[in-house]
C-alpha cells in the first residue's frame, strides 16, 4: 500500500513537471524556464527518470537558444534526445510536443518542413480528442513559421517557393485562432508579422507589432531577432 502511494506521488510529480514545462512553452520568459529546470534537477536528485532528464536537457538548450540565438551551442545539449525522438515511428503526445520544441535542431529546411507535417499528421490521426490538441496544432504551425523566417533572412539555403508555405501557415494559425475563438493576440501577431516581413508589407508588420503589444505574454521573449528589429524600427512600446 505504502509502495503504491509512493509510486503514485512520483508519477504525479513527474506529470506536474512535464505540464509545467509545456505551459511555459517555447516562447515564454527565460526565468520561467530556469525555474522549471531547477525543479527538474531537484526531482532527479530524489529519483532518476529518463523523461525528466531529457526534459532538463531540452530546457537547457532552449534557454541557450533564446539567450544567444546560437543554434549550434544549444543543439549540443539535446542531440541525443533529438535522435532518440526522431527515430520513433509512433509518437506519444508528449513526444510530438518535445519534437516541436526541438525543431530548431534541424538545419535542412525541406527536412524541417517534412517533420512539421509529420507531427501534424500524427497529431491529427492519433490525438484529435486530446485536451491540448488544438493548442499544439497552432504551436507547431507557428514554430515552423519562425524557423522559416529565420532561414529566409539568414540565407540558409532558402528557396523562394518556401514563401508559399509561410503564407499557408499564417492562414492556418489565424484561421484556427478565429474559428475556435482563442483570442491569442500573441500567436496571431507573430503570424501576421511573418507574412508582412515576407511580403515587405509595412502595414502588416505594424499590425502584427500592435497585436504583440496587446498580448498578455511577454512579447519580446522567444521572438527572433528579425521581429525584434522591426518592433524597434516602428518605435512601439511593449
Amino acid at each position: 500500500m505504502e509502495e503504491s502511494l509512493i509510486k503514485d506521488q512520483f508519477l504525479n510529480e513527474k506529470e506536474r513537471l512535464i505540464e509545467l514545462f509545456f505551459k511555459i512553452g517555447s516562447s515564454e520568459q527565460i526565468t520561467a524556464l530556469q525555474h522549471c529546470k531547477q525543479e527538474c534537477k531537484n526531482f532527479l536528485k530524489k529519483e532518476y527518470d529518463e523523461e525528466i532528464e531529457d526534459l532538463t536537457k531540452i530546457i537547457t538548450a532552449l534557454i541557450i537558444y533564446f539567450k544567444t540565438d546560437n543554434r549550434e551551442k544549444a543543439k549540443e545539449h539535446v542531440i541525443d534526445v533529438w535522435y532518440k525522438l526522431y527515430s520513433k515511428t509512433n509518437l506519444s503526445f508528449n513526444d510530438i510536443r518535445l519534437l516541436n520544441c526541438l525543431m530548431f535542431v534541424e538545419a535542412d529546411i525541406e527536412a524541417l518542413i517534412e517533420l512539421s507535417e509529420e507531427l501534424l499528421t500524427q497529431l491529427e490521426e492519433q490525438y484529435k480528442f486530446h485536451s491540448h490538441y488544438l493548442r499544439l496544432k497552432i504551436t507547431i504551425n507557428s514554430n515552423l513559421l519562425d524557423l522559416l523566417l529565420d532561414a529566409k533572412f539568414l540565407n540558409r539555403n532558402y528557396k523562394d517557393e518556401f514563401d508559399q508555405i509561410i503564407f499557408k501557415k499564417v492562414r492556418e494559425v489565424i484561421t484556427l485562432n478565429l474559428k475556435h475563438k482563442l483570442n491569442d493576440d500573441y500567436l496571431v501577431g507573430r503570424a501576421i508579422m511573418c507574412q508582412g516581413i515576407t511580403l515587405k508589407d509595412e502595414v502588416l508588420i505594424y499590425t502584427g507589432c500592435l497585436l504583440l503589444r496587446n498580448s498578455k505574454k511577454d512579447p519580446l521573449s522567444g521572438i527572433n531577432e528579425l521581429i525584434k528589429a522591426y518592433i524597434k524600427k516602428y518605435n512601439i512600446e511593449i
